[in-house]
């Protein structure tokens, strides 16, 4: 049956998908992580003390998913920091990030239109996450890219998807000291508008943002 079949497809595909988030969460630092956003949990805590380190992975993922997905966001954010896209700016601190979903959505948009003179799409999608070692209130904001055609096998054969890709970018603030870092392709006028629109669309608010040098 083609329906099975598919179903089935689709589930190898998720279940290799965690494979290789979990792989790649398998190290010291994530697991640093997890006991910083778990540390109170004494489940998780009892849970880490017999395992390995793949094991303690697969463990987050499986029984506190929020808090993989978070370190996971986290972790990819870092390794972003101080590279090509990476800008550092300071805006007032102690401001409210909600988790509001009807604001993250008309920024997600309003990022996008960012990207259509290079082909982008008009959607954008806005994860929003929470840093467990300082507070910082990270948003990862995926925009259309341009259309583009895949070439893949199916079991009809051959055959070219035309499809949109996502790309990323990111922000992450901290509240305790206002400092604001941007993750965002397209150069430093690509970064201000990012910042105007978090301002405008998530805080309520003008920002007037001072730049921090690297």
């Amino acid at each position: 049956d083609a329906g099975q079949r598919d179903a089935v497809q689709r589930d190898l595909f998720d279940w290799h998908e965690d494979l290789r988030r979990v792989h790649l969460m398998s190290n010291d630092l994530a697991i640093a992580e997890f006991l910083i956003a778990c540390g109170n949990d004494q489940v998780v805590i009892d849970a880490f003390a017999d395992r390995e380190v793949h094991e303690k992975a697969m463990w987050m993922l499986a029984n506190r998913e929020q808090a993989f997905r978070d370190a996971e966001l986290h972790l990819a954010f870092i390794a972003k920091t101080n590279g090509r896209y990476w800008k550092k700016h300071r805006i007032d601190p102690g401001l409210e990030v909600l988790r509001d979903c009807e604001r993250l959505e008309v920024f997600g948009n309003e990022v996008a239109k960012l990207y259509i003179k290079d082909g982008g799409g008009r959607f954008g999608h806005v994860e929003y996450s929470r840093h467990a070692s300082d507070g910082r209130i990270q948003l990862t904001i995926y925009v259309q890219g341009p259309v583009t055609a895949l070439p893949l096998f199916t079991n009809s054969g051959f055959q070219r998807l035309t499809t949109r890709l996502a790309s990323e970018a990111a922000l992450a603030y901290n509240p305790a000291t206002g400092h604001i870092e941007t993750v965002v392709q397209g150069g430093s006028g690509n970064h201000a508008a990012v910042l105007e629109l978090f301002g405008r669309h998530v805080l309520s608010r003008p920002l007037r943002p001072e730049a921090v040098e690297k």
